[in-house]
């Protein structure tokens, strides 16, 4: 069945309730309204709870405390083509029950407009939802694609309570508060193909119990930090580009920050003009083949951990802005020990090209000038 809307319509509560499954809101192009900042939490623009095989298309929302709520979707939905402005706390909030089978089944949220909600643009809380194929191909996935979500009060996107194998690919995800993307804790989940730029805080931050998560060609730029890993193991992080993310007014941060998440896979990075590059306080890393060059304090800092692996990685140009911030260079290995350095570049940063005052490490085949 198919609804759609022929005018414009405010409402005082809720929007619009979906009463039943198998149902299609279209609203072609048609603006639904709420009370503004004084809407209620569980005042939404469209109520889809519960329900299941729905579509919700082309609605402009604004102005109600959650602008699309979904929990506990059965097999699937779809929410395509909104334009979601303006409300108290999200605009779009979904919802499942781990642990109670069919509690949240696949739900696609694609090409929507997010913006200027008083927290998130999209939050996702639990469910453990098959993402299908790896390269987030096929029907009835658990996808997120090809949204712009800007200008949130806190976070373009968060996902906690455990929801996992979900696809977040190709979004436009800028000027939000704090993080461009806050995972945690979720596992398994898969950031490939995104753009942010100008948010707070990380452009994508991943929180303790996010284990196997994969980061692959996305775009950070002109935020606070790049990517942030705390607490989560076993993470791919590859093929991404971090520039010029650093703070406004002077100080620090980190293109790269990998904090407590061992034996994460690192490598094909271009990681350049940040504060610093890449910062490891874990064990276990493999970091290969990254680009880590022109960072105004450090290149590559290995701060803490053993047994990392780090091969045929570039860090040149580093540190020209280093000074009252320590040593400005390459490679810098500082309280650590079993640290592999094979055939890196390291070439005309401000200090050193490696810097080392752990013990046990070995090098190999690495070439320093200027």
């Amino acid at each position: 069945k198919t609804c759609t809307l022929t005018t414009d319509f405010s409402s005082a509560s809720s929007g619009i309730i979906v009463e039943g499954s198998g149902v299609t809101i279209d609203g072609a192009g048609h603006i639904v309204n709420g009370t503004g900042a004084g809407a209620a939490q569980d005042d939404w623009g469209v109520d889809v709870r519960f329900r299941d095989n729905f579509t919700i298309k082309n609605l402009v929302i604004d102005g109600f405390g959650v602008g699309i709520r979904a929990s506990n979707t059965p097999s699937f939905g779809i929410i395509t083509g909104n334009t979601i402005t303006s409300n108290v706390v999200d605009g779009i909030y979904t919802e499942g029950s781990m642990g109670v089978p069919n509690s949240h089944g696949p739900v696609e949220i694609t090409n929507n407009i997010i913006t200027l909600n008083g927290r998130n643009g999209i939050s996702i809380n639990g469910g453990t939802i098959d993402s299908g194929d790896v390269n987030c191909s096929g029907a009835n996935h658990a996808i997120v694609k090809q949204n712009t979500i800007s200008s949130n009060a806190v976070n373009g996107l968060e996902v906690f309570g455990g929801a996992q194998k979900i696809c977040f690919a190709e979004n436009i995800v800028n000027y939000n508060g704090k993080d461009g993307f806050r995972i945690g804790p979720s596992p398994n989940n898969i950031l490939t193909g995104n753009t942010m730029s100008g948010n707070g805080d990380n452009g994508i931050r991943i929180h303790s119990g996010s284990d196997y998560t994969t980061i692959s060609s996305n775009t950070v730029t002109n935020g606070l930090s790049g990517i942030q890993c705390d607490g989560s193991d076993y993470n791919t992080i590859s093929g991404n580009i971090i520039t010029n993310n650093k703070p406004a007014g002077g100080g620090t941060s980190l293109g790269m920050s990998i904090n407590t998440c061992d034996s994460n896979t690192i490598s094909g990075n271009t990681i350049t003009n940040n504060s610093v590059g890449i910062e490891l306080q874990s064990n276990s890393i493999t970091l290969t083949s990254n680009t880590v060059s022109n960072n105004d304090v450090k290149g590559i800092r290995v701060l803490g951990g053993s047994g990392h692996i780090l091969t045929g990685n570039t860090a040149n140009n580093n540190g020209a802005l280093s000074y009252g911030y320590g040593i400005g260079g390459g490679f810098i290995l500082e309280a650590n020990t079993e640290v592999t350095l094979t055939n890196h570049v390291a070439n005309d940063n401000q200090d050193y090209g490696f810097y080392m005052t752990g013990t046990g490490d070995t090098l190999s085949g690495n070439t320093a000038t200027g």
